[in-house]
């Protein structure tokens, strides 16, 4: 089962013209493992930001939704890892994602933390939850690592690569201050990046952070994220994400990103206006041209019964 889903993966990718696709900036591939192929799916649709939600069981990583979803033949390795090794080592791709503009892979790792003192051999991954995990998941990261495909922050220098793996959840912050070489980076958190830094005598930057994180309710309060579900956009909301983005935006390299958001054209232009990096979706085609020029223009005319 894992075999064949590795072979489709690679018939896909065999089948395309090395064409670059048109990039879809600021476009996330929310829970991309439901994609009909995933990854291969956002990269057509020239979206360079996926995620997906790992469990581990019987000592093999997968992706999947819920745990009671698990399906054999979707592992991490199989439906992600080899398939990016592949298409990088062949640049299938071509200038979509490189050294100079990185695919962000975020791995959200839905598993009990304490499970993971066990040792996988997986790879890459952004999210990881717990102290107990911190160890694993580097390794896991090994095969992109040993081909020079991360990230990476080794004695004060930066040096991007193909992808930028980064840390959520349960990330132990000081781990990750205390690596060097650094190439498992920590998501840090949007609603406090500007009163708390990571510790003391340190800011908020790429080299620590290269993304920022909040939930919409927390970011802009219960009631302007009441009203966001209607397609209601509240000038609470945004001057709370004016002032969010713009901490972000203030530090060197850290992008802002939002979950918990509507699936509301209105409220995603919205949120694009106001200098939001990376928008949750999981129509990417039509989210990357409701975001075109042509169509934000035509749906700003038209309007949206959006309020904003």
């Amino acid at each position: 089962m894992i075999i064949r889903t590795w072979a489709l993966s690679v018939i896909f990718a065999a089948s395309r013209i090395n064409a670059t696709p048109v990039p879809a900036q600021k476009v996330h591939s929310h829970n991309d493992y439901l994609q009909t192929v995933p990854l291969f799916t956002a990269l057509d649709n020239g979206v360079t930001s996926v995620e997906a939600d790992l469990w581990l069981h019987d000592g093999n990583l997968f992706v999947a939704h819920k745990e009671n979803e698990i399906d054999a033949s979707k592992t991490f390795d199989s439906v992600y890892i080899q398939p990016l090794v592949k298409l990088i080592d062949e640049q299938t791709y071509g200038d979509l994602f490189t050294r100079d503009n990185p695919l962000q892979l975020l791995v959200d790792f839905k598993s009990d933390g304490d499970e993971l003192s066990f040792s996988f051999s997986s790879h890459q991954t952004l999210f990881i939850f717990s102290f107990s995990s911190f160890s694993p998941i580097l390794a896991a990261l090994e095969p992109l690592r040993s081909k020079g495909y991360l990230t990476t922050f080794k004695d004060s220098v930066y040096t991007q690569s193909f992808v930028t793996a980064v840390g959520t959840g349960n990330t132990p912050l000081d781990k990750v201050l205390a690596s060097n070489p650094r190439d498992l980076f920590f998501d840090a958190p949007l609603t406090d990046i500007a009163a708390k830094p990571p510790a003391e005598g340190l800011v908020w930057s790429k080299e620590i952070a290269p993304l920022a994180s909040a939930d919409l309710k927390d970011a802009v309060g219960i009631l302007n994220w009441l009203a966001a579900q209607v397609g209601i956009v509240t000038s609470g909301t945004k001057n709370a994400l004016n002032k969010l983005v713009g901490d972000a935006h203030q530090l060197d390299g850290v992008k802002s990103r939002l979950y918990g958001t509507p699936n509301l054209d209105c409220v995603t232009i919205a949120f694009i206006k106001e200098g939001l990096d990376w928008i949750n979706a999981d129509d990417l085609r039509h989210v990357k041209d409701l975001l075109g020029l042509k169509s934000r223009f035509l749906y700003n005319w038209r309007g949206c019964g959006c309020v904003w």
